[in-house]
Parts: C-alpha cells; sequence; structure tokens
C-alpha cells in the first residue's frame, strides 16, 4: 500500500483534531494496534503498557489508534500538551503579542468623568491633574511572559521527539509515512537572528 508523507505534527492534527481520537480512541491496547513486536517493545521502552493482543475493531482509524497509544505512554503534562494543542491546530504561541505598557485615565464609575487630582485647599479651587493608572506589560513583566510561553512550546517540541522513534519506524503506520517532525526547535533563535540581520542592513 501506497502511504502519504506528513510531519510528526501533521499526523498529531490529523489524529486529534480531524479524527477526534481522544473521544474515540482511549484505553486501547497498544497490542490491538501495533502489527510487530518490535513496536511494541519500544512503546514500553517509552514507559507504555502493552496489553494482550485485541481485534482493535473501531470507527477510529487503526494509524489514529496506534498515534493515541503511543501518545499515551508520555507523561501526563507531555500527553496533554500534544492533545490540546493538537486539537487546536496549532502549537503553544512561543511570541504572545501583549498590550504595551502605559498610562491611562481614571474615569468616574457610571459618568464616566476623569477623576481629578486637587491640591490642599478645597475641591472647589481648580483641579491640578487628572488621575492615572498603568496598563499593560512593562519589560520585566513581558519577558516573564515569553519566557513561560517558550518553555511551554519547548516541553511540547520535546515530547514529540520522544515520540519520533516509535512513530518514524517503517512499519509503524498503514496510511502515512512520518518523515520529519514538523515544528521547528526553539524557532525565537531563528527570529532573533533575522531581525539582527535587517538591523544591520539598516544601518
Amino acid at each position: 500500500m501506497t502511504r502519504t508523507d506528513t510531519t510528526l505534527w501533521e499526523l498529531m492534527i490529523w489524529a486529534y483534531q480531524k479524527q477526534l481520537v481522544r473521544r474515540g480512541g482511549r484505553g486501547v491496547s497498544l497490542a490491538s494496534v501495533w502489527s510487530t513486536t518490535g513496536l511494541a517493545l519500544r512503546a514500553m521502552e517509552l514507559g507504555a503498557t502493552v496489553q494482550g493482543s485485541g481485534s482493535g475493531a473501531s470507527a477510529t482509524p487503526e494509524d489514529a489508534l496506534t498515534v493515541a497509544a503511543v501518545v499515551d505512554s508520555l507523561a501526563q503534562a507531555d500527553r496533554r500538551l500534544i492533545v490540546e494543542h493538537a486539537e487546536l491546530g496549532a502549537p503553544p504561541d512561543w511570541d504572545p503579542r501583549l498590550p504595551a505598557f502605559r498610562a491611562v485615565p481614571v474615569l468616574k464609575n457610571g459618568s464616566g468623568a476623569l477623576r481629578m487630582v486637587y491640591g490642599r485647599a478645597s475641591r472647589s479651587s481648580e483641579p491640578i491633574a487628572c488621575r492615572i493608572d498603568y496598563v499593560g506589560f512593562d519589560d520585566a513583566r513581558a519577558e516573564s511572559v515569553r519566557r513561560e510561553a517558550r518553555a511551554m512550546y519547548d516541553q511540547l517540541h520535546g515530547a514529540l521527539v520522544r515520540v519520533w522513534p516509535v512513530l518514524a519506524v517503517e512499519t509503524a503506520l498503514t496510511h502515512w509515512r512520518v518523515t520529519r517532525l514538523g515544528l521547528p526547535a526553539r524557532p525565537w533563535r531563528k527570529s532573533r537572528l533575522t531581525s539582527g540581520k535587517k538591523l544591520d542592513r539598516a544601518v
């Protein structure tokens, strides 16, 4: 049978978003969906439990069940990251858009008028300024959020790397051939280098 080349990440999206395998393929026996003892042994190295053989009959495609069985062998946090983001069809956003840190006037409840600041004299005097508040992300907070976002992306990438040796085996899947991972490692490094080159040209 001719198989279609795909990336590992595209395969995850197909299994979890298109085939909804989390709903239909949970708890499937590894031995019921893998055709070779070698694959089962590789799964055991990842920490999966191989049950007795079964028919594996299901409306869910066999390849989707295989994907679910392999992903289920991962630690809970890694498994959740793969499943949730594959269902969304996108990896974690490693460079989230954050609102800039800025000052905004404080308004009175109801009327929407500015809250004013008065001098030490009575309130009948002229206001000297309006009250302000700060919204958005200052540099330190923005950097902290980006670090967390990139750590999540790194974790997903690492989980895919652990799945790769099993699903990239020639006999692992019936209809798909996994040719590459499909998600770059730490893309912000390339982004930073590209930005640096543009800056050099501008100078």
